[in-house]
């Protein structure tokens, strides 16, 4: 598999496989192209194959969980991360955010609290007044994305004497979250904020899937 460009003129019916299209190039060779810009050349067989990889990807991992507890995981970093918003404005050195988050055990109820750390006094002017209303995101390995409601513990602090902002808030994990979550680890964050919508790169692949284990 090669990473070149191709020049397509024809998508055969439209074929798309999670993210693989099949299509003819100007030499009339079929190859299957790829969501991260590589292709390969099309077998008979490869579009089965690409079907069973998919599903295989979509299988939800079993997990136990103790309905018993009430009981709340360590504090771990999320991410760190530039907020292109923010460098806009500040270079990226200064324009990096930090959320921290933790997973509780709430008799079987999975909740996921966010802090939202911003290095400004005034974060509500770049990204809004609260995560109030928004959703949170977790991308999967697998291109799966589970979307978080914010809906608990809303609240906001701007500390203008000490140049930091702070958004927190949770939001519900359902038992097939917990699932996919399990068999594959979060590595990108989008955040819903009301001005200005970004996405953040995870670098602890494994850390949520941690900090679930740690208390289901």
């Amino acid at each position: 598999m090669k990473n070149l460009l191709i020049t397509v003129f024809i998508i055969l019916g439209s074929v798309q496989l999670k993210a693989q299209i099949k299509a003819t190039t100007e030499t009339g060779n079929t190859v299957i192209l790829h969501k991260n810009g590589t292709w390969e050349y099309y077998e008979a067989g490869t579009e089965e194959t690409l079907k069973q990889e998919a599903q295989a990807k979509a299988l939800p991992t079993a997990i136990t969980i103790d309905t018993t507890k009430d009981v709340t995981s360590e504090r771990f970093e999320l991410f760190y991360e530039v907020s292109p918003r923010m460098a806009r404005f500040f270079g990226e050195e200064k324009g990096k955010i930090r959320c921290n988050s933790t997973i509780r055990n709430q008799k079987g109820r999975f909740l996921m609290s966010f802090e939202i750390n911003v290095p400004v006094g005034d974060a509500n002017r770049y990204f809004g007044p609260s995560l109030a209303e928004s959703s949170i995101t977790l991308e999967l390995s697998n291109e799966q994305n589970i979307v978080i409601p914010i809906t608990e513990n809303i609240s906001e602090k701007w500390m203008e004497k000490w140049n930091q902002s702070y958004y927190i808030g949770a939001g519900f994990l359902s038992e097939a979250d917990l699932s996919a979550i399990a068999g594959n680890p979060v590595i990108n964050v989008y955040i819903d904020w009301k001005k200005h919508p970004e996405n953040y790169k995870v670098n602890n692949k494994s850390i949520l899937q941690n900090a679930i284990n740690e208390v289901r």
